[in-house]
């Protein structure tokens, strides 16, 4: 039996990199139902059909967090589908640092659309999965945040705010929702083999290997499992806890240095 036998899962930003890779770690460990979530539809057909084909259960929901219908027929087509719902896995967020610049020479735009992804979606998210949750008895909601926003520095700082209020996001539902058998807790991630990374220059990736202190990057898998043990009752003691999957990172900073540099020159 696995960890996670019976459960009701919704993973939002599950159609590529460490969502993806955690609806397919679900499966394996027994989800009765997936949600997988994105806003590209055809990545959700996608991603759910390869679920089915591993011996999942998974449904695809085109999904944009930082719309509140959006956001509300998502919980709804979980909970019509399967009768409960157990596990929100709040994985959504606008990751380009395009334009993402130091707080004199941004714009409030800028500093909105992270915003609306990865606070208000995740909020949002919460919102409506949370009285599902307690009709179901509980539930675990993991929230997706990172190295970046717990630290201060001069790079992408809209995004580390936008990931920082996350960690205060997922301590007020611990807190709130703990009677009623809500477990809530965040993951500050490290820098992860997907997408995202094909935006970095070379160097600037250099850097951030050697100063995760395996001297590697993280794989996505790797994030899913910590994914699975927090929403499975492996975890049950377990609620308003920040875990670092980072490889170390914050267990020190000496290169800011070298990124501050890196920035100036490019």
């Amino acid at each position: 039996m696995g960890r996670l036998e019976g459960k009701i899962v919704i993973i939002t930003g599950s159609t590529e990199g460490i969502g993806e890779a955690t609806a397919h770690k679900f499966a394996k460990e027994g989800a009765a139902g997936i949600l997988i979530v994105g806003r590209n539809e055809k990545r959700a057909h996608e991603v759910a059909e390869a679920v089915n084909k591993a011996g999942g259960n998974a449904y695809p929901c085109r999904t944009d967090v930082s719309k509140e219908a959006d956001v509300e027929n998502m919980v709804r087509t979980a909970v019509e589908r399967w009768g409960r719902l157990d596990v929100l896995i709040n994985n959504a967020a606008k990751t380009s640092t395009h334009g993402d610049v130091a707080v004199a020479d941004t714009n409030l735009q800028e500093w909105q659309s992270a915003f609306d992804v990865n606070t208000f979606g995740a909020m949002l998210c919460c919102k409506y999965a949370v009285p599902a949750m307690i009709n179901s008895g509980g539930g675990s909601i993991v929230h997706s945040s990172s190295g970046i926003g717990q630290v201060g520095g001069d790079e992408w700082p809209a995004y580390a705010c936008s990931k920082a209020a996350l960690v205060r996001l997922s301590e007020h539902v611990a807190v709130a929702y703990g009677r009623q058998g809500i477990r809530s807790n965040a993951v500050v991630i490290g820098l992860i083999e997907t997408s995202a990374i094909d935006q970095m220059p070379p160097p600037f990736r250099s850097v951030m290997e050697r100063n995760h202190l395996l001297g590697r990057l993280g794989q996505p898998d790797e994030i899913a499992n910590v994914m699975a043990f927090l929403a499975s009752d492996d975890a049950s003691f377990v609620t308003g806890a920040t875990i670092a999957a980072d490889c170390g990172y914050l267990a020190h900073h000496p290169h800011m240095s070298e990124v501050r540099q890196l920035m100036e020159s490019l």
